[in-house]
């Protein structure tokens, strides 16, 4: 399993409420430098703890959620 998905995985499992850079990364599929570009231009909410950004999964799952794009035509 890659660094990435055992993350993710290990995220999924304890349902963990605050997550770091990396992790929170990970949950996204981004490169940790991609989520600091996505947070500084106010793309993603965060948190600052002790000079470090924290992330809440409820908030990045809900912002996972409020990007679908396309959908089932009925067909």
């Amino acid at each position: 399993m890659r660094y990435k998905e055992l993350i993710a995985h290990t995220l999924f499992e304890n349902q963990k409420e605050w997550l770091d850079s990396t992790e929170a990364a990970a949950y996204l599929s981004l490169s940790v430098g991609s989520l600091r570009n996505m947070t500084s231009n106010g793309h993603v909410p965060y948190y600052k703890l002790q000079g470090r950004n924290r992330y809440r999964l409820e908030d990045l799952r809900n912002l996972l959620l409020s990007q679908k794009r396309g959908g089932f035509r009925g067909n």
